[in-house]
């Protein structure tokens, strides 16, 4: 008999109605708002939440909640730090999409300044009308008020009366009050479903609806009401696409965007004024540029992929934003801040290593500058410049790359220049394997790796054992022995006494571009220690 039951199927569609924030609240007290087992931790920060209650009080959308109507068992019900020991239900809604925001509701207005031992809670501020995080102390009363008091009338009227406030502070207190209780969250209610298609659902909502990203928001936001070019950060990294370094995320340009405008890298889109987005978009292409020129032709990395850490692209976007023309010491002393920090793991992206980069480059002073930057660097590693395993993605992998495509890699067959970037424009990446055995650990590494597309229907061994141009195979760091022995068919000698040569190669190479011991020439060019008599 034919299966007519579909359990993956809802069988009555989900009740679509609103519930006001006082609903809400009224809710989680009576125990009927639950958390299901499967929901994720709490990952939001004080800003998230203090954005949350802004956005109600400016009558902004809030996005959508998800319950899950079904039977709760009694007992004690958490929802972040309010807590109550509900009794049975059969109507629980369970929160399947939601939990952030239904948690800060609970947090802020039910518990209050209790759960931090600090007293921190949002309150607000009833002079500049915004919201605020700290204790009562840091602001004489009754200015800042507790949410926790605000979302009832009675005890916000015995606040006001307890702290004198005045006819407008009043006023002002009653609306907020009046706008935190009657705000409208539109929900989703799900009935008869088993826990397994609310997995789905839920996987669905977090995933399936894939949010904007913070530079697809700053181009709505600015880019269409900006005339002009460049007009966007999506139209910004479309243009350097002719520098042939390849792709710059359009976030990475937020970044610099930021950076130019001496922003701080972890606050967001949000501190560029509407007025200054056409400077601030053009000034950061032009100082993109010439980051983008230097890196890949004084720095002589061949394409954003063999870049070890994007970061540093933000970097030099505002040194070269303050210094437009540095001079040829700058430039040499930027190239080894540039690799030793990528040698080093220091450039690693983070906002705390962003901030402090862009803190050191200082308006009018080049040398400074530089100086500033060459302290936060780093030395040399510790351990030596392993050659295995590979894994493309690995800083130390792609820095390798960088110094087997200065040998300027020829192609086995041609004998043509092979171009680096149009490799790492590839989904396969930049390099093709000899052999796909791992017949020993050599042939985890670069020894079995050649920068190089792959060829039709022959061997990429047998094209290095029958080739008579050595300078093809010194391109790509194989020597006569290497080769003799592939032409033994002795694989396991030949990556082995490729990774003997490659080894001291790429450790001269990674040392020549760091400079590791031109400390002592590190130091300011003789132009900028020359003090003119006044």
């Amino acid at each position: 008999m034919a299966k007519t039951d579909t359990p993956d199927r809802l069988e009555r569609r989900p009740e679509a109605r609103p519930f006001s924030i006082e609903d809400l609240l009224n809710e989680i007290r009576d125990g009927r708002i639950r958390v299901p087992r499967f929901q994720r931790g709490l990952r939001w920060e004080n800003e998230n939440r203090r954005e949350l209650f802004d956005s109600i009080y400016r009558g902004f959308p809030i996005g959508t909640l998800l319950f899950w109507k079904r039977p709760a068992e009694a007992g004690r019900v958490e929802i972040g730090h309010f807590a109550i020991d509900a009794e049975i239900r059969s109507d629980a809604l369970w929160v399947v999409d939601g939990q952030q925001r239904i948690t800060t509701l609970a947090d802020v207005l039910l518990v209050g300044p209790g759960p931090d031992p600090n007293g921190r809670t949002i309150r607000f501020d009833l002079e500049e009308h915004k919201f605020v995080y700290g204790v009562a102390a840091q602001k004489p009363a009754p200015r800042w008020i507790p949410l926790s008091t605000v979302h009832d009338s009675a005890r916000l009227l015995a606040w006001a009366f307890e702290n004198r406030l005045k006819d407008k502070e009043l006023a002002t207190a009653l609306d907020l009050s009046k706008r935190l209780r009657e705000y409208q969250v539109p929900a989703y209610i799900v009935e008869a479903a088993g826990e397994e298609v609310l997995r789905q659902i839920f996987d669905r909502t977090n995933s399936s609806g894939r949010p904007l990203s913070a530079a697809e928001v700053f181009d709505a936001l600015h880019g269409a009401l900006t005339t002009g070019e460049p007009a966007s950060l999506r139209e910004i990294a479309k243009q350097l696409r002719d520098l042939d370094f390849g792709s710059v995320e359009e976030d990475l340009v937020l970044r610099a965007l930021l950076a130019v405008r001496r922003k701080d890298p972890g606050r967001g889109f949000r501190q560029i004024a509407q007025d200054d987005a056409p400077a601030a978009l053009s000034e950061t292409s032009s100082a993109l540029r010439q980051a983008i020129a230097f890196v890949k032709n004084a720095a002589q990395f061949p394409h954003i992929e063999l870049l070890p850490y994007k970061l540093p692209l933000a970097t030099l976007a505002l040194f070269f934003h303050e210094h437009r023309e540095p001079r040829p010491r700058t430039r040499t002393l930027l190239t080894r801040w540039l690799w030793r920090g990528a040698i080093s793991g220091n450039h690693r992206g983070d906002t705390v290593s962003l901030r402090r980069t862009l803190n050191a480059i200082k308006p009018g002073d080049e040398e400074g500058s530089v100086q500033n930057l060459l302290a936060e660097a780093g030395g040399p590693p510790v351990e030596s410049y392993s050659l295995r395993p590979l894994h493309f993605r690995h800083a130390r992998t792609k820095l390798q790359l960088v110094a087997l495509a200065s040998l300027k890699p020829r192609h086995v067959e041609t004998g043509e220049a092979i171009d680096v970037g149009e490799l790492c424009e590839q989904k396969s990446g930049p390099t093709i394997r000899l052999t796909s055995k791992n017949l020993i650990p050599e042939a985890e590494g670069l020894a079995n790796r050649l920068l190089h597309p792959p060829l039709e229907g022959v061997s990429i061994r047998k094209r290095i054992a029958a080739c008579e141009d050595q300078g093809i195979l010194h391109s790509h760091l194989i020597s006569a022995r290497a080769q003799q022995l592939l032409r033994e068919g002795d694989l396991t000698g030949f990556l082995r006494t490729r990774e003997m040569e490659l080894q001291p190669y790429i450790r001269d190479f990674l040392d020549s571009r760091a400079d590791w011991h031109a400390s002592d020439r590190d130091r300011p060019s003789l132009v900028s220690l020359i003090v003119e008599d006044e």
